[in-house]
């Protein structure tokens, strides 16, 4: 009996350092395609471009309460 039960907590051991093991790579290769990947950057200009086209939405929307036949400004 006492032997299998050290048999089992080694099992035990060897799968939590398999696993331990396992989440170091997977967190390595995860800051690896934050940093190198660019993906904080494409973050960064995709809120841009979204705020840009936000803007021109409330321009039309504006110009077109404003004057609106057909969008058109007086000149």
């Amino acid at each position: 009996m006492r032997k299998n039960l050290k048999k089992e907590n080694a099992i035990t051991l060897i799968s939590l350092i398999i696993s331990i093991i396992v989440l170091i790579i997977l967190a390595g290769i995860t800051v690896l395609f934050v940093i190198d990947g660019g993906i904080i950057d494409r973050a960064v200009s995709a809120r841009e471009q979204t705020q840009i086209g936000s803007l021109k939405e409330k321009l039309e929307l504006e110009k077109e309460i404003l004057w609106p036949k057909k969008g058109k400004v007086p000149r």
